[in-house]
């Protein structure tokens, strides 16, 4: 006997496709460009007529953007094949389940119009055509069940039939890992627990069938007084941390303009992107090579530059109020710093030309003078574990050449020491801490290396070894990215490879097929993107709580 797979899955109204048109259209702000799409850029263009002529001319051009003379930029149009974000069709690997299955259409003429339907679905990341019924075979499962809850079917198991035609839409194409490990038991880290569960066997059954579990331990009679509990997590951080989101703040777009009040700024979070309007009156932070950072209910922003203006002021929006104000004076002007925080004290590291620190005093509102680096670093990345800095990479004053040099400031000694150097020489890279089940340490990813090649390599210092080790690389190799924690996974998120801009972002995680490389665990492209590809901006982890990540449903902007 067989059964239809996923036949309770099907839904009734059909998601809008975009279907194209004699008549080529302006690029909307807010589309989510993907990523190497641009087919030409033309200068000294008179205005937005004249653009929309030149991309009738040409007949890859389906979108066009203008844009006019700023910053001593000259006027620009755009041509663009598509405004659809970048979707992949899920390999044979690619395992389909309830949790990643957002939805099937059926009859669907096309891959291609499968394709366009997954661009057009906000949670999209992958999709599957298949020009037929799909079946499963019910012996062979064991049961009579169309998709048990938690059960992941290979894709590769999708057969061909006469009709009608399915296109499946997926969010993930990664394999949920499930693990027996003992974590931290916190209100974020726990999920829940199961009583009188008789086997490590049956506890794992219940993390593999509960939504977002992904770890359980099993405690049997002779391990406990109050036997066969199954403790389920949804995480398994060494501290039981508030789960967090990226705010994406400033940078530049693919115009080279920096991003202001045209624009948006942007809230990554776990399945979606959230744009937040900046009013006309915030266009201060319109500015690249900034650095940013959260602390007590506020965004800090901190330098960069505009134009030929390097800015040596802070500004704080307030995530309550949703307000920019002005915050401090640095000592100095400063560009492509690196930022941390240790204790509840924010430091601002170098920078170009610069090889002092400056710590911001809470008490008396003032920038004071930190300990001086060893000589100047700009374009590095600082992270810190609450008790020490580590600052990577970068360059020197002397040269733009990369570094692989690692240094660190401990609390106890208050100054900074040269620790064992980073495999690969890098700067404009993106790094940040991370909590493993069982091993904390540093994350650096991608960045220009020391023949200015653009990087996809990764590598991770372990804090108590001081040894550091190369993991998978990334799937798209960028610079002038950031990285941040969204929900305890590292997230990277933008940049540009070459002449591509990129609007993708990479998360470093566990998968079906990450289970034999170092930190068992590597990248994968995530379905959401930002709203316009973006490079030199600045990020914060934000705690959840503290940010309003409600998206409107039909702009998808933050209300």
């Amino acid at each position: 006997m067989k059964t239809i797979l996923f036949s309770s899955f099907l839904i009734s109204v059909l998601f809008p496709i975009i279907r194209s048109s004699p008549l080529v259209r302006s690029a909307p702000e807010v589309c989510p460009l993907k990523d190497g799409n641009i087919l030409n850029v033309k200068l000294f263009i008179k205005d937005d007529i004249e653009c929309s002529r030149l991309c009738q001319g040409d007949p890859s051009c389906n979108y066009y953007k203008f844009y006019a003379s700023l910053d001593g930029k000259p006027p620009q149009c755009f041509f663009f094949e598509t405004c659809g974000k970048t979707v992949y069709e899920a390999a044979p690997e690619c395992v389909l389940s309830k949790e990643n299955c957002l939805g099937i259409r059926p009859f669907v003429s096309g891959k291609d119009k499968c394709m366009e339907a997954c661009q057009n679905h906000r949670q999209c990341g992958y999709y599957k055509y298949v020009p037929g019924e799909l079946e499963i075979n019910e012996e062979e499962e064991g049961s009579g069940d169309i998709i048990p809850k938690g059960r992941q079917i290979p894709i590769a198991r999708l057969a061909d039939a006469d009709t009608p035609q399915f296109c499946y839409l997926l969010s993930s194409c990664s394999k949920r890992m499930i693990e027996n490990v003992l974590c931290t038991i916190g209100a974020n880290n726990f999920l829940d627990v199961k009583l009188f569960v008789p086997s490590l066997a049956a506890c794992q059954l219940h993390c593999d069938q509960t939504d977002d579990c992904r770890y359980y331990y099993w405690y049997p009679i002779d391990y406990s007084a109050a036997p066969l509990y199954c403790y389920l997590f949804r995480s398994c951080a060494v501290n039981d941390d508030e789960p967090e989101v990226a705010f994406v703040v400033g940078g530049r777009h693919p115009g080279h303009y920096f991003i202001d009040s045209d624009n948006f700024n942007d809230v990554v979070t776990r399945t979606d992107v959230c744009p937040v309007r900046i009013s006309p009156a915030d266009a201060r932070v319109k500015r690249a090579g900034a650095s940013a950072i959260y602390i007590k209910g506020s965004v800090l922003l901190c330098g960069g530059r505009s134009g030929e203006v390097t800015f040596s002021d802070c500004l704080s929006y307030d995530l309550e109020t949703e307000i920019w104000s002005d915050h401090s004076t640095l000592r100095r002007p400063r560009d492509e710093s690196a930022m941390a925080k240790i204790g509840g004290q924010v430091l601002l590291i170098g920078g170009l030309y610069e090889s002092s620190v400056e710590v911001w005093d809470a008490q008396e509102s003032v920038w004071k003078a930190g300990s001086e680096l060893p000589n100047v670093i700009a374009r590095g990345c600082a992270v810190s574990n609450g008790e020490m800095v580590i600052l990577t990479g970068g360059h020197t004053n002397t040269s733009t050449e990369s570094l692989a040099t690692t240094l660190m400031l401990s609390t106890e000694t208050g100054g900074w020491t040269e620790i064992k150097s980073m495999m690969v020489p890098r700067r404009d890279h993106a790094c940040i801490f991370m909590e493993l089940e069982r091993t904390t340490g540093v994350l650096v990813s991608g960045g220009l290396g020391e023949n200015d090649e653009v990087l996809d390599s990764a590598e991770f210092l372990n804090l108590d070894t001081k040894e550091w080790t190369k993991v998978s690389p990334l799937k798209i190799p960028r610079t002038e990215h950031t990285m941040s924690l969204v929900y305890g996974i590292p997230t990277v998120i933008g940049g540009v490879n070459g002449d591509e801009f990129l609007s993708s972002m990479e998360q470093f995680d566990k998968s079906g097929q990450s289970w034999n490389v170092p930190l068992q665990r590597d990248w994968r492209i995530i379905n959401h993107v930002l709203n316009v590809p973006r490079y030199e901006h600045a990020v914060a982890s934000v705690p959840i709580s503290k940010m309003n990540t409600e998206c409107d449903a039909e702009m998808n902007i933050i209300v």
